[in-house]
């Protein structure tokens, strides 16, 4: 018997609107504590998966919806604790559990691990990891984990500089078959070239070049995609 053949890899184009969001979303992270800080290391949660949006293909997004806080209800990190090693200049995670335990939509862990620093604007990440399992809110098993690497400059006005995002999410539908599972998975790099923004953070000038790739699985259907642009803002 033949072993099914693998999805051709099909074109993807790049999502300019989600592109803007993440742009904003990416500076609002690293401006909130004055272009770094251990607080912004938490806020970067939601940058990290949403890198996955900004590419799409002919069969649709490749996203699966998950979140980094599906089932908990919660977004925001508080980084201390055990394995949470913060200086005024930077953070090294081993296992590091801002979140963990249960609230009224489910059960959850979340840890982080790699290292973060910032020193004058100049953000580094390597091998920073987000990872997350829950369950709860109609969804029996919910696995997402998330690694980013990143060199950039953030000023009062400006971002330059790279943001690479490549992960993996999992999840079933509570009491439904496996037609329900969705997986998918990415990476994706962002360099953004003397991206210029306003008050409240939208891009106002520079360009965004993104490139990638994305897989997914939705009830056994397999995807592949990957493709590449230039953004310029405004839009």
């Amino acid at each position: 018997m033949e072993a099914a053949s693998k999805p051709a890899e099909q074109p993807a184009t790049v999502n300019k609107q989600a592109a803007a969001a993440v742009a904003q979303s990416t500076i609002t992270a690293l401006s909130a504590t004055g272009s770094g800080g251990a607080g912004s290391a938490g806020s970067l949660a939601a940058v990290a998966q949403s890198s996955q949006t900004l590419l799409s293909s002919g069969t649709g997004s490749t996203r699966s919806g998950l979140s980094l806080d599906e089932g908990s209800g919660l977004s925001t990190l508080d980084i201390n604790g055990p394995g949470c090693a913060c200086t005024n200049t930077e953070c090294t995670f081993t296992n590091c559990s801002p979140l963990a335990g249960s609230s009224a939509n489910g059960s959850y862990t979340y840890t982080i691990d790699g290292y973060y620093g910032w020193t004058d604007g100049h953000i580094v990440c390597r091998d920073l990891k987000y990872s997350f399992s829950g369950s709860g809110n109609g969804v029996s098993s919910t696995n997402v984990a998330v690694t980013l690497n990143c060199d950039l400059n953030v000023t009062s006005t400006s971002i330059g500089g790279f943001v690479q995002s490549a992960g993996t999410s999992s999840a079933d539908l509570a009491g439904q078959n496996t037609q329900y599972a969705y997986s998918a998975g990415w990476d994706v790099t962002t360099t953004y070239n003397k991206v210029t923004f306003g008050v409240n953070h939208t891009p106002t000038g520079g360009s965004m070049h993104v490139e990638g790739t994305t897989t997914g699985n939705y009830g056994g259907q397999e995807s592949k995609s990957s493709g590449s642009a230039d953004v310029s803002f405004p839009l």
